[in-house]
């Protein structure tokens, strides 16, 4: 798994903030009133404004966990990935999960080499990859570049968060929020703190009832 980040824009709250002040036809007295007014907005619920602040990742994972990646449609993001047709995987790298035992770790990656052998012998018949392609498994690594903004983000991390996401996708989302403290502005660390957190430390309880979950009363 790895995330890069493409582009972003540059002090998000300032640029939110400014597209917002022309809703009251407000003069901005300085960068930090900009920034005030972002706070506010988010602050009340105005999530229409945090579609002003795009980001661009460039991210590598299991296919199925890219899958899941794009039920998130809100704030219209967009996306391009690597092709199954115009690719050939004869040697793809896949995602391992955690196995409650390790002969089971043994038996999962046994299947994935007869899969890797039998899409080599499809290609030695001169099989094209549109038909090698449906072959590949959810497992495969695939790398999308995806452009999306804070608002879908948003969404995302609040979900995906949550101890009961799909482990793969969670750990992507830390990877994410990592990339986002070490790499962008003290804006976008404001973004991290507030925004992009599980949906129980928003709500403040955990809203998917689950008595047994750790996650909020860890923090």
């Amino acid at each position: 798994m790895q995330v890069t980040i493409l582009d972003a824009t540059s002090y998000p709250l300032t640029t939110i903030g400014t597209n917002a002040s022309y809703c009251y036809n407000t003069q901005l007295k300085d960068i930090n009133h900009a920034r005030r007014i972002a706070e506010h907005c988010i602050k009340s619920g105005h999530g229409r404004n945090l579609e002003f602040a795009d980001i661009t990742l460039k991210i590598t994972c299991s296919a199925r966990c890219a899958r899941e990646f794009y039920t998130h449609i809100g704030g219209a993001p967009t996306r391009v990935q690597a092709s199954t047709r115009y690719i050939t995987y004869d040697n793809f790298k896949y995602f391992i999960p955690k196995f409650p035992v390790p002969e089971l770790m043994e038996d999962y990656c046994d299947v994935m080499e007869v899969i890797r052998e039998f899409y080599n012998k499809m290609k030695q018949y001169g099989t094209e990859n549109d038909v090698t392609g449906y072959v590949l498994p959810l497992a495969m690594e695939t790398t999308f570049v995806w452009k999306g903004n804070v608002r879908t983000l948003e969404n995302m991390f609040n979900q995906r968060l949550c101890l009961r996401a799909l482990d793969e996708y969670r750990q992507l989302m830390l990877q994410i929020k990592a990339k986002i403290y070490d790499e962008l502005d003290n804006e976008w660390e404001w973004i991290n703190n507030n925004l992009f957190v599980s949906k129980c430390a928003k709500a403040g309880y955990c809203t998917e009832n689950n008595k047994k979950c750790v996650l909020y009363r860890e923090r």
